[in-house]
């Protein structure tokens, strides 16, 4: 969405660690990569829009699997155009939310690698006009998942 200073970014918790994320899931079967992440952002932070089809960028992760083996992963990351903020969503009791700016969702979330994407992200919407309503009209950065195989 469109704060006092320009964009802001969406960030929510993550179940165990309590470290701030940009919502994110795996790929879903018979849904669009874009749908899939306009889906996690409703289940995840509560809020309904629509994803761009493209995505803002991508970077390189590595997540830490439930057996212990580290896996590289190919991350992809869409805006989505917010046009509702729910006061009640799926994993509410799991997460906390927040909205910041591009610099303070990169102090939070802590990872360098998206630098480059969430300055696309600012560039793209740093115009995008103020929403007269606080909780809607807004943009969230949500990321998605991608199995690399290696």
């Amino acid at each position: 969405r469109q704060g006092e200073h320009g964009p802001e970014i969406l960030l929510v918790t993550t179940r165990t660690t309590k470290r701030w994320l940009i919502p994110k899931g795996w790929t879903m079967d018979g849904k669009a990569d874009h749908e899939a992440a306009a889906t996690e952002a409703y289940e995840e932070a509560g809020v309904r829009g629509i994803a761009d089809t493209m995505p803002v960028g991508q970077y390189g992760y590595l997540k830490l699997l439930k057996s212990g083996k580290p896996r590289h992963l190919t991350v992809q990351v869409f805006a989505i155009a917010v046009d509702e903020v729910l006061d009640d969503w799926p994993e509410k009791s799991d997460r906390e939310r927040q909205w910041a700016s591009p610099q303070q969702a990169l102090a939070l979330i802590g990872e360098p690698e998206l630098l480059p994407v969430i300055s696309v992200f600012a560039k793209r919407h740093g115009g995008v006009p103020k929403s007269s309503s606080a909780g809607s009209g807004g943009v969230a950065l949500l990321k998605r998942w991608w199995r690399q195989f290696f």
